[in-house]
């Protein structure tokens, strides 16, 4: 991991310059879909997690196949090669998405700041013929997936074992609340 260096992560990709000046990771729970995504792109966000100018910037992405607690680890990826994590690029290219998901890569991924920051380095060249190669260090900001914002004016959801049960509510000294039988709309009585 020497070899990689500290500066950001920058290169080429599809023979254009590719710096990482926005670095977030994403964390997927649905059952089925659990990932954890470390995206770093080619543009700059305002404000912490907020949008990105240019909106849709060219995009170098780490996966981790699991949701769980990410090991902190070093990570090699050989094309064909199983793997927990892949490595891809995405980019726009005449109005359309093109992107390289055979990469040969090296680098390390370590979990700081209490779960809510992940610093990295990463070495990689993608089989596209192209020459596209980065390479460099990262600090990834937790950033929570559009899936997982609250909806404005709904409310938060609650965990049921959050809930006092009828004995522990008693002696928290809450009443418990009992179902009860809608009553009618007025005019219908």
């Amino acid at each position: 991991m020497a070899a990689i260096a500290s500066t950001e992560v920058q290169g080429r990709v599809r023979s254009a310059p590719f710096v990482a000046r926005d670095a977030r990771y994403l964390v997927d729970r649905r059952p089925g879909r659990e990932h954890i995504d470390i995206l770093l792109s080619d543009a700059k966000a305002q404000e912490a997690c907020g949008p990105l100018s240019p909106a849709e910037p060219p995009r170098i992405w780490l996966r981790y196949a699991a949701a769980g607690p990410l090991p902190a680890s070093e990570l090699t990826i050989s094309p064909g090669a199983p793997s927990a994590w892949e490595v891809h690029y995405q980019l726009r290219s005449e109005g359309r998405w093109v992107s390289s998901r055979e990469a040969a890569a090296i680098g390390k991924v370590v979990l700081a700041d209490a779960g809510r920051t992940l610093t990295g380095a990463l070495s990689v060249c993608f089989a596209d013929g192209l020459q596209s190669c980065v390479s460099g260090s990262f600090v990834a900001i937790d950033c929570p997936s559009e899936i997982d914002k609250p909806v404005r004016g709904a409310e938060p959801m609650e965990s049921p074992s959050a809930l006092p049960s009828a004995s522990s509510a008693g002696a928290l000294g809450l009443t418990p609340r009992t179902p009860s039988t809608p009553s009618a709309p007025r005019g219908f009585e």
